[in-house]
């Protein structure tokens, strides 16, 4: 987003619906801040996520989304009165998902197969929390609070934890032993759980050492019904019933029960009369069935088990002999205008009572809490519940309320969503600032495409009247059903998490301007198909008006001209959207499937010769954002960013394993002085599938890489911080850092020329002209006073960026090169000299890059104090030996191996070799050196290619190089050759990253060096 400000997208798009035209066909838009299903979910369950794990049978991964918010998902799977199926798009026109019975199936999946998982929580923290109350608000804030680190002690006035889960519904519907796993889950998590403890006055908990106070202790006291004879013997509130059946009291119902009341806890009521022994049961609700809060299968199971039910009809009063009850009078109703519930008044009809015969009478029409004053303060409303404000906090300071408690009685996924704003609550109490963020939406622009009408598959079970037990009544749905339903997820609403989703998704995202405001919109796929091929803008209607918008892609696509067809984008794609065909008379080629790509640009990163881009995220237009000294790589957040430019000096990747050590480097270049990478931690998901590459080890090979060629490491970093961290100041902190550190700008060129990898080696380079610190390789000691000093060139250059990158692997070639050395005593150790890269001219600024670089190897030789200069690249070898300056001997390593080796045995090696000089250069000085090498290995045959690959290297990677260094290797096929020697350590970098897997690698041929083969004949590995 231009200028880094918020922007309002109803005010962008003039309107929160409309039309977008100027495509193949119009489509419907609706501007939105989270799906509707997740919008709906009081406990703010990534809904689509979980769903579309189910979809691809990743089932105990979607019981991990579901436990991010909800701690309760197997019971909720039962008893959830399933707002979010009210927000499901396919209900519009059919049958809304199936939600609850998929959270069902997956949870009991999980509870079938292995024990639930939890890692006791660090207690990092000193401050302590005290919770009254062990329902699901108490419990759901005890778990976000022992996650961040707090302490958690819950006092429970029962001998059982659970609250009216475990007391008001029965088992027929939540099994205890379901209730009991899940809250052991919670205390493993660290959670202090006392029961048998009665708390008074609960700000006392205040004074006895606790930070703050979390009244959670649901709403237990039946609402009496107002009416004559309600004390008459007989008479048993539904809260009372339920208490002592779930107990195992006995419970004496013989005769006929009237329930009064249409809710959940009135048809559990009655379902448990008629398994406890009660000869019939009647439920009476004042309005008609549609306005009953119960939920339809519950109301049909009751019909099934045989419940009767009178709808409109009013208790007037209960009719007593003796104290005892024989009947209850009803008034006939009729429904009026809607009420403050919104649902239709009901209204009694004059003259229209009647009796029916009732042995007990059982009130089930509503409850309230049993709270006092809380430190003297009377903070209870009229109705019984505590005074909170939105956030949960009551009048007295540090004491909060949450549920059934503060909002009378509720659902159960109601107290758990307030359970997370009570939690954060208290967090921003105790940290003395606003309270924690536990959820994270972002608003995102939405274009509607068609949805398929798919019916549901799912049938809710229901029980028949022989099955009156408290055994579960209900099943779950099966493994092939689950699947089939969740597939029927659109994935509406704004990208999230799309390592969840991308699999079933029929939408992608595009990015949009207007009137210079970027953003991200989610679109169809063949709308972004459309602006794939090169549709760049479209009209946007509303009722308010229209304007224009640019659009732009995302997805990658591929320049067969300058792809190699190394198979590295296949390798980083976690999405399997790219990968290599082979194309007739040029060899493999990579290609995109645009549906599967989720354009998180990690195959733009990897391509080593710039042949993949990406639209509005491709490697150059990120880089080119780069405006700032010191700047933040941001990939950290759960959705997707939608400000695409330089907010404050951040820039969003959208994947944190976009940076590769080569793409670190270039950024660098570009700021100046210093880059952090900003990555997710572990209380937070990425945007994209990640651990394709550690980010964290990327940055410390990218660190490495500095301080070979003397930058200070300090100018790269890596900080994983949770998604709702302000990357500003992450950024803030480091810049502050690299200022006490006194690292200033960076006076070195900026190369442009070539690929990312050409790229990343000459910023390399060009550092080096300007070192901070001096160089140290630990591998090897300086030499002594008088000694010969090993200078390796760029070959550490290729070994970092190459193996770190998995561009090719150098470490075994550097390996035997300084085995090698070591054996035979060709040198006395390593010498720090820069290489001379006489490359670096090709781009501006470059001749004073390579001036400052042969100033300091002058400077660095006389100061070694070396007797002569060993070079292991024939490149560097020539620039050494043409300098004036440098006044000790320099020396080709070929041709210091061949004077150490004087009398060493060599085991034979029954091979053909075939050597390729260096490419750079028309006479390679390290050519005739190597031959004579080869000639004293046993066994050896010997053949030469005239010519190199004649390419140059990393600077000229396209289809052409992968084509001559294919011949190449044919050339050295047809002459017998097992074996390919290069010269050059740059050519041999370049033939090892052409023979990837996924190219047009040969297992019949090895590419190597001289100093390998003879390390291994010197070792007798020959056989």
């Amino acid at each position: 987003m231009s200028g880094g400000e918020e922007y309002d997208p109803i005010v962008l798009f003039g309107a929160d619906r409309g039309v977008i035209a100027g495509a193949s066909e119009e489509y419907q838009f609706e501007l939105r801040d989270s799906t509707a299903c997740s919008r709906e979910c009081p406990a703010g369950v990534n809904v689509k996520a979980y769903i579309n794990l189910i979809a691809n049978r990743r089932f105990e991964e979607a019981v991990e989304v579901i436990r991010e918010m909800n701690p309760f998902p197997i019971v909720c799977g039962r008893v959830c009165t399933r707002p979010c199926e009210e927000g499901c798009e396919q209900g519009d026109e059919g049958d809304p998902l199936a939600i609850r019975a998929l959270k069902r199936f997956a949870s009991d999946y999980e509870l079938a197969r292995r024990p639930i998982d939890a890692v006791e929580c660090e207690i990092v923290h000193e401050e302590r929390v005290a919770i009254i109350g062990s329902g699901p608000a108490g419990l759901t804030a005890a778990v976000d609070l022992i996650r961040l680190g707090y302490p958690v002690t819950v006092f429970e006035l029962s001998d059982e934890p659970g609250g009216m889960l475990r007391f008001g519904i029965p088992a027929n519907r939540l099994p205890k032993r379901i209730l009991k796993r899940e809250i052991d889950w919670i205390t493993d998590l660290g959670v202090e759980l006392r029961t048998g403890e009665r708390i008074g006055d609960p700000a006392e908990l205040l004074k006895e050492g606790y930070s703050a106070v979390l009244i959670a202790a649901g709403a237990q006291v039946s609402v009496p019904l107002g009416i004559e004879g309600e004390d008459s013997d007989g008479v048993i509130e539904a809260l009372t019933l339920l208490r002592r059946i779930n107990c195992g009291e006995p419970v004496d119902l013989d005769g006929k029960v009237v329930v009064i009341g249409g809710g959940s806890t009135a048809f559990d009521a009655a379902r448990s009369a008629l398994r406890v022994g009660a000869g019939s049961v009647t439920l009476a609700y004042r309005r008609g069935r549609e306005e009953m809060p119960a939920e339809e299968e519950e109301i049909d199971e009751a019909l099934e088990e045989g419940v009767l039910i009178r709808n409109l009809a009013i208790p007037g009063r209960i009719v007593s002999e003796g104290g005892k009850v024989v009947g209850i009078e009803l008034i006939q109703a009729e429904l009026g205008e809607p009420d403050d519930s919104g649902r239709r008044r009901p209204v009694p009809i004059e003259g229209s009572e009647f009796i029916i015969d009732a042995d007990h009478v059982v009130p089930a029409i509503g409850a309230r809490p049993d709270i006092g004053p809380v430190g003297g303060v009377d903070a209870t409303t009229d109705w019984g519940t505590v005074c909170v404000d939105e956030d949960g906090g009551t009048s007295v300071n540090g004491v909060f309320a949450a549920g059934d408690v503060e909002l009378g009685p509720s659902t159960v996924v109601e107290s758990i969503g307030r359970g997370h704003t009570a939690a954060g609550a208290i967090v921003g109490f105790l940290g003395g600032g606003s309270k924690a963020t536990i959820r994270h939406d972002m608003a995102v622009p939405v274009v509607l495409g068609p949805f398929p009408d798919t019916p549901t598959c799912y049938e809710p079970d229901t029980c028949s009247q022989a099955s009156l037990c408290f055994e579960e009544t209900s099943t779950t749905m099966s493994e092939h059903n689950a699947v089939t339903e969740a597939t029927r997820c659109v994935s509406c609403g704004p990208c999230h998490m799309c390592e969840l989703c991308l699999p079933t998704c029929e939408s992608k995202q595009v990015a949009g301007r207007i009137d210079g405001t970027e953003f991200l919109l989610k679109v169809p796929s063949d709308l972004s198909r459309q602006v794939h091929d090169g549709l760049d803008k479209v009209e946007v209607s509303s009722a308010e008006g229209s304007r224009s918008m640019d659009l732009g892609t995302l997805t990658v696509s591929v320049d067969e001209e300058r792809c190699i067809g190394c198979g590295l984008c296949e390798e980083a794609c976690a999405y399997r959207a790219i990968g290599t065909v082979l194309r007739k008379g040029s060899g493999p080629v990579a290609v995109v499937d645009h549906d599967a790509c989720a354009s998180c640009s990690a195959c733009v990163s990897a391509c080593p010769t710039g042949a993949i881009s990406q639209g509005r995220m491709s490697d150059d237009e990120v880089l080119g954002r780069i405006s700032m000294e010191v700047v933040a790589l941001s990939s950290f957040w759960n959705g997707p960013d939608p400000r695409f430019d330089v907010t404050g000096g951040v820039i969003d990747l959208m994947a944190e394993f976009k940076p590769t050590v080569s793409f670190l480097l270039r950024a660098l270049m570009r700021a100046g002085k210093g880059v952090v990478l900003i990555g997710p931690d572990d209380s937070c998901g990425p945007h994209y599938i990640t651990r394709i590459r550690d980010p964290g080890m990327v940055v410390y090979n990218a660190r490495r890489a500095l301080a070979m060629v003397g930058i200070s490491p300090d100018r790269i970093a890596y900080r994983a911080v949770p998604h709702d961290t302000d990357p500003a100041g992450v950024l803030s902190e480091f810049a502050r850092r690299l200022d006490v550190l006194g690292l200033g700008r960076l006076d070195a060129p900026v190369p442009t020329d070539g690929g990312p990898l050409a790229e990343a080696l000459d910023s390399l380079r060009s550092m080096a002209s300007v070192p901070e610190i001096p160089p140290m390789d630990p591998m090897l000691l300086p030499p002594a006073e008088g000694g010969t000093g090993l200078f390796e060139a760029c070959i550490p250059l290729y070994w970092m960026v190459g193996s770190t990158d998995g561009l090719f692997d150098m470490q075994g070639p550097r390996a035997s090169m300084r085995g090698l050395v070591s054996v035979l005593g060709a040198v006395d150790g390593s010498i720090a000299l820069r290489c001379p890269s006489r490359g670096l001219k090709g781009y501006d600024g470059g001749e004073v890059a390579c001036e400052r670089i042969e100033g300091m190897n002058i400077k660095a030789a006389q100061a070694s104090g070396v007797s002569r200069i060993v070079v292991a690249s024939p490149e560097a070898y020539n620039a050494f030996s043409s300098n004036d300056g440098i006044e000790v001997p320099v020396m080709d390593l070929p041709g210091a191996i061949e004077g150490s080796l004087g009398d060493t045995v060599l085991d034979p090696l029954d091979i053909v070799v075939a050597v390729h000089p260096s490419c750079a250069m028309d006479e390679d000085p390290f050519l005739d050196p190597t031959l004579e090498l080869l000639g004293r290995i046993p066994g050896v045959r010997i053949v030469t290619i005239d010519e190199g690959c004649g390419r140059s290297g990393f600077r000229d990677m396209d289809a052409g190089s992968r084509v001559s260094a294919h011949e190449l290797v044919s050339k050295a096929l047809e002459m017998g050759a097992d074996t390919i020697a290069c010269t050059s350590s740059h050519c041999q970098a370049h033939m090892l990253l052409m023979q990837r897997q996924g190219s047009w690698r040969s297992a019949e041929i090895e590419v190597t060096d001289v100093y390998s083969l003879l390390l291994r004949s010197i070792r007798g590995e020959g056989a």
